[in-house]
């Protein structure tokens, strides 16, 4: 069994299509922001799984599923049971840690491009 963690922000939509005194490029301009730092992500799920062969940390992806969506996957079959642990090993995870190392800064620079296109508009 793969394991995946989607990446919808709640809330960033609704607030991107009631700011309609934006220029259209809010929306393309958000998707790089948020696409550099899933990046970010990925780099550090890869750097934190525990490599045994190899396969699983090189499972790991991710991919834009929208233009304000993102998912980090683990398509290895094995990749839930490293991530969320069995009855008889502890959790490794890799998947959750990064998102939640990455995802303040995400927001922030989120909320820094938003105030960019704001000030520029």
């Amino acid at each position: 069994m793969s394991v995946e963690l989607d990446l919808g922000f709640t809330g960033v939509e609704k607030v991107v299509d009631k700011m309609t005194r934006i220029s259209a490029e809010l929306k393309p301009s958000i998707h790089l922001v948020m696409g550099s730092n899933v990046w970010k992500m990925y780099v550090m799920a890869r750097d934190l799984v525990h490599v045994r062969t190899g396969f699983l940390q090189q499972s790991i992806y991710w991919d834009s599923t929208d233009l304000m969506c993102f998912v980090l996957r683990a398509a290895a079959p094995y990749a839930k049971y490293v991530e969320y642990g069995t009855s008889r090993m502890a959790a490794r995870p890799f998947l959750r840690p990064a998102v939640a190392s990455v995802e303040p800064e995400m927001i922030r620079n989120v909320c820094l491009k938003i105030r960019e296109l704001l000030e520029g508009s």
